[in-house]
């Protein structure tokens, strides 16, 4: 890839994120500590959760409108822990990803986004297309995904293709760059005041000399994003009095139900996979901060 076409890439991203800071600041300031990975094998746009990894072609034919609702888009997956939601389901992530569109779709449109006018990104629903008398408002994405009477693996790849506007091919891995593939804007030098977000140096350091490799430092990047989150909605839900700017990322949270997960069973899922391991190791250490502890 050429210098001249990395800083047009670089550019667009750019500019995006500050049309974004005029009309929806919390997703343009979230959109700043991310970083941005160009990955000529995919066919359109994704994120692992720290990273947002997408085909230069397709972020290059879309109008200025389309490339701010699909980054919009990987900020609503991120911010609604999408990801993590379906390595706790296992399986039919394909089905899982569409009931979460149709959820976002209808947030953004409702904030404004005119979804009919994206005709270079396929069928961007706000309803179950197999069940329309079902309304996804109020719902969350688990009972918008029980709720659909046809899953999208039944289609054919094209299909599938036309109904979502990007893929889920890093919701479960941290991705491995490799030569082919080039950062085009990589993650912020934070400042002291927010470098404590994601971390100490010295924790990435040492992370990185118990052999956990560059996986762990993202780790930290992801927890800092997560924690990141709510610090940026409460500044701009505090600089809201100013203008009449559309925080639909701070009202789709506050309005938003807690999905169901029978937690039972997850724990049982969980606590099967040491049923054996009658160790009397301590636990890792590494692993304090882990959200079971």
């Amino acid at each position: 890839m050429t210098e001249k076409r990395i800083e047009k890439l670089r550019t667009l991203i750019q500019e995006s994120r500050a049309r974004l800071l005029d009309y929806n600041p919390s997703f343009a300031l979230l959109l700043m500590y991310l970083r941005f990975v160009a990955v000529p094998e995919m066919k359109k746009i994704s994120t692992d959760g720290i990273t947002i990894f997408f085909n230069p072609q397709f972020i290059e034919k879309l109008t200025p409108r389309e490339l701010d609702y699909v980054l919009c888009h990987q900020i609503m997956h991120i911010t609604f822990e999408h990801l993590e939601t379906s390595i706790e389901l296992g399986s039919d992530t394909e089905d899982f990803h569409f009931a979460c569109d149709i959820y976002i779709n209808d947030n953004l449109s409702r904030a404004g986004f005119p979804l009919s006018r994206f005709s270079r990104l396929g069928e961007l629903c706000c309803i179950i297309p197999w069940n329309k008398e079902f309304d996804v408002r109020n719902k969350t994405e688990l009972e918008i995904y029980e709720a659909l009477p046809i899953r999208l693996s039944y289609f054919d790849e094209k299909t599938r293709s036309r109904y979502l506007v990007d893929s889920h091919d890093f919701w479960h891995t941290r991705y491995a760059l490799n030569e082919k593939h080039v950062v085009i804007i990589d993650f912020p030098k934070l400042d002291s005041e927010t470098e404590l977000l994601i971390g100490e140096q010295g924790d990435v350091n040492k992370a990185n000399d118990d052999g956990m490799g560059k996986n762990s430092a993202d780790d930290n990047i992801g927890n800092g994003l997560k924690a990141y989150v709510h610090s940026a909605l409460k500044a701009t839900q505090k600089a809201s009095g100013v203008g009449s700017q559309s925080h639909v990322l701070s009202r789709a949270l506050g309005r938003r139900k807690k999905s169901s997960l029978d937690w039972r069973k997850l724990l049982i899922e969980f606590l099967q996979e040491e049923v054996n391991d009658y160790s009397f190791s301590p636990p890792d250490r590494r692993y304090d901060d882990s959200p079971f502890f």
